[in-house]
């Protein structure tokens, strides 16, 4: 006896949606998911406050996050398509007639007939519009639920008791509301890592000082030591600007000028050589700042280089960025050049 029937036209897409379906009720999935949800929303922003605050800038989870989402959202539907890829093969354009009896179900096509016993399907499974009899990776029986005529009995019921296991019942959104969630995570993780980016700012914009022997000078936390800049005693970087400390005593100022007894007003200029002076300014018998522009590899900066005499020593402190950025270092630099200190002399 017939209980039910159901005529389909298998297609790529009707594969892609039951692989998908397939695939979305696997809670491993679901845990990609939440990992990439927590990569995006937490750690994104937390790694962006750590990049900034300990000047590493190469912690990219947002796009691993990201790739994690996209899979859950997108990836099933080609794992599906793949899935059942031999099924599709077999039956991809030919028309087949699904027909239900009591101890046996049957596929019929133009060419074909074959016959299964209940027993053979492992797992049933239904989405809103599908049913999905899931033999093994190379066969699995898509019944759209529009398709099915004529019933003699609930469908449900009649298929749970006839192959003794529940249906899974899986819930998947439409590709428009999975295109505009994913979309609204990587905007809420772009959000989230640029106020992360902005607090660090506010964090970085407080004063530091930083030593170098009996030399310290106060700058702000965007700094950091490093040993990049070949040449110098000792260096500072941040993004944008770049400070340098060099020590010279008084006989290689001597032989650097070719002279005996070279002033301090000398060592100066001889520093600031070849260069476009914009202002020089003698702060007290032992001390000079000179702003000026140069260039280098093609890029102008702006200079501002404090030149002390100590002793028999000069020591200059050079602070320098790119020459568009001056109007927003002018003050600073002022500011970072007053606060030097050198043994028992205060700039």
């Amino acid at each position: 006896m017939e209980f039910f029937r159901a005529t389909v036209m298998p297609s790529k897409k009707l594969f892609r949606k039951a692989g998908d379906a397939f695939v979305h009720k696997n809670k491993s999935l679901k845990v990609l998911f939440i990992i990439g949800m927590v990569m995006c929303l937490v750690l994104a922003p937390v790694l962006t406050y750590i990049s900034y605050t300990t000047h590493i800038n190469k912690l990219y989870i947002s796009p691993v996050g990201i790739i994690f989402i996209a899979y859950y959202f997108f990836g099933p539907s080609y794992l599906g398509n793949a899935l059942f890829k031999s099924q599709s093969k077999k039956n991809l354009n030919k028309e087949t007639l699904y027909t239900f009896h009591e101890n046996e179900f049957r596929l019929s096509t133009v060419d074909s007939n074959i016959v299964h016993n209940y027993s053979v399907i492992e797992e049933l499974y239904e989405t809103n519009d599908l049913i999905c009899l899931y033999v093994n990776k190379s066969a699995a029986y898509i019944i759209p639920k529009d398709s099915i005529t004529n019933p003699l009995c609930d469908v449900r019921a009649f298929l749970e008791a006839k192959v003794g296991k529940k249906f899974v019942f899986v819930k998947k959104k439409s590709t428009g509301a999975a295109i505009a969630k994913f979309i609204a995570v990587i905007i809420v993780s772009v959000v989230l890592s640029l106020f992360a980016s902005g607090v660090s700012n506010v964090m970085m914009d407080k004063p530091q000082t930083f030593s170098y022997g009996e030399y310290s000078i106060t700058l702000d936390k965007h700094f950091y030591e490093s040993d990049e800049i070949e040449g110098v005693d000792y260096s500072l970087i941040s993004s944008d600007a770049t400070m340098t400390v060099n020590c010279y005593t008084q006989e290689e100022v001597n032989d650097s000028l070719g002279k005996e007894n070279a002033t301090l007003e000398e060592a100066t200029k001889n520093y600031c050589e070849d260069s476009i002076i914009k202002n020089a300014k003698k702060v007290n018998h032992y001390t000079y700042n000179v702003e000026f522009y140069d260039t280098y590899d093609d890029v102008d900066y702006y200079n501002l280089v404090n030149v002390q005499q100590i002793d028999s020593e000069y020591w200059i402190t050079h602070i320098y960025c790119e020459k568009y950025m001056e109007e927003e270092y002018a003050e600073k630099f002022e500011k970072w050049i007053s606060s030097i200190q050198n043994k028992t002399n205060k700039a």
